[in-house]
């Protein structure tokens, strides 16, 4: 970041990729509901997460045959806290963790999925993405798992390391 605030202090412009950074329009009903929010105290959610939204994915998940109950679904905030989460369900203390190098990030832009269906407007920012996109359309998972498979072979093995966007291009419209 240092080089990037020093190039905005020298007048350049500077397109921030930050990973996780939103680039798209905020949907409606999260700002309104901001607005038109009167409770007195902003308590947090469940720490395992929203019970209705726990519950249409554990729907989802056994509709699909795959017997998870609600209790066994945990929603973080973000996928850097999942991964803690996993490390810390997962490792023992001693154990050694290897993090492979080059570091890559896939960065897929929306993916019409069962456990996003249950995600509020979601519709909406789809269909935001698809009007943004050059293609006008979205990837879907079969596309992000080429793309991971294509980063872990054997020929990405001159590559140095990068953000591989698998979004049909959302990613260059600002």
């Amino acid at each position: 970041m240092p080089y990037a605030e020093a190039a905005k202090k020298a007048g350049k412009k500077v397109y921030h990729l930050n990973i996780g950074q939103p680039d798209i329009q905020t949907p409606h009903a999260a700002p309104d509901a901001i607005h038109n929010f009167n409770d007195k105290v902003l308590e947090y959610s469940h720490s395992a997460g929203i019970e209705s939204y726990r519950i249409k994915l554990s729907d989802s998940y056994k509709a699909q045959g795959i017997p998870v109950e609600v209790e066994d679904i945990l929603i973080t905030t973000g996928g850097s806290e999942a991964l803690i989460f996993a490390m810390l369900c997962t490792c023992n203390p001693g154990d050694e963790v290897i993090i492979p190098e080059p570091f890559y990030a896939v960065s897929p832009g929306p993916l019409k999925t069962r456990a996003s269906s249950g995600i509020d407007h979601f519709d909406e920012l789809v269909r935001m993405a698809v009007e943004r996109t050059p293609e006008h359309r979205l990837v879907d998972i079969a596309e992000v798992g080429r793309v991971v498979a294509f980063l872990v072979g054997a020929g990405a093995s001159g590559m140095t390391g990068d953000v591989t966007y698998v979004d049909a291009g959302l990613h260059h419209i600002a």
